[in-house]
């Protein structure tokens, strides 16, 4: 369960930005979470609540964007969406492995006082 790592970096992460500003609180933590992540959001959350009890994240409650998969054809430079099972260039047909977007796990914002 690779989510309890993905957690503890997004602890991590966020308790030093409340560090950095004071902060007393956090309330909520948006997490973009890319498409080819393989991340179970349920799982993620459950980690993250477990890992911040008793901290100043222990009620923030944790927001998922999702960020679609896309690729650049090392051939002709076209920017696409792909699929897991589709990654032809759509410009001249050339399978893609330059992947742009899918995969991250980014903090995107904390709220908090």
């Amino acid at each position: 369960m690779h989510e309890s790592s993905v957690a503890k970096e997004i602890f991590d992460i966020v308790n030093q930005v409340a560090i950095d500003n004071a902060l007393v609180r956090v309330d909520k933590v948006v997490i973009e979470v890319g498409e080819f992540s393989c991340i179970q959001q349920q799982m993620l959350t459950f980690a993250f609540q477990m890992i911040a009890e008793g901290s100043i994240m222990e009620k923030a409650i944790l927001e998922y964007e999702m960020v679609k998969a896309t690729a650049r054809c090392e051939k002709c430079g076209t920017i696409f969406p792909i699929t897991f099972t589709d990654k032809v260039c759509p410009g001249c047909g050339q399978v893609s492995t330059d992947f742009l977007t899918g995969t991250e796990a980014n903090v995107k914002e904390i709220e908090g006082d």
